[in-house]
């Protein structure tokens, strides 16, 4: 009789792609984006790691988006983040930009598996 397989083998995550490998090395071990990716891929996979930080049932005022963001980046460019949400539509805002509302969005596999890992790392490093 074979023996039933091991609970690390039923749940492992298949290889993270390259692009979600280098996305998950610019976090901390806290899980804040620490340095903005040079390639698009990694910042597009980067993204949806700080869309996380968002209530889709909550409109947010520029302020409180702000200060969600500088809590999840050590770098300093909270507004190249909240600019980048919005055109990644992650995001959307007033044209005033007086309300910000998190977008209804499936991720892909690859960064389904990259938000796994992600949250699996940041509560080791926590």
């Amino acid at each position: 009789p074979r023996a039933a397989p091991s609970p690390d083998t039923v749940t492992a995550a298949p290889a993270l792609t390259p692009a979600a490998r280098k996305a998950l090395t610019q976090f901390d071990a806290q899980g804040r984006l620490t340095r903005w990716p040079h390639k698009f891929s990694v910042q597009r996979l980067a993204m949806w790691v700080l869309w996380t930080h968002f209530d889709a049932r909550r409109i947010y005022t520029e302020r409180e988006v702000n200060e969600i963001l500088k809590r999840w980046n050590t770098w300093g460019d909270h507004v190249t983040l909240r600019r980048e949400l919005i055109d990644h539509r992650l995001l959307t805002r007033k044209s005033d930009c007086s309300e910000y509302r998190k977008l209804p969005a499936r991720p892909d596999d690859e960064t389904r598996w990259l938000l796994r890992a992600w949250r699996e790392r940041t509560r080791v490093g926590a």
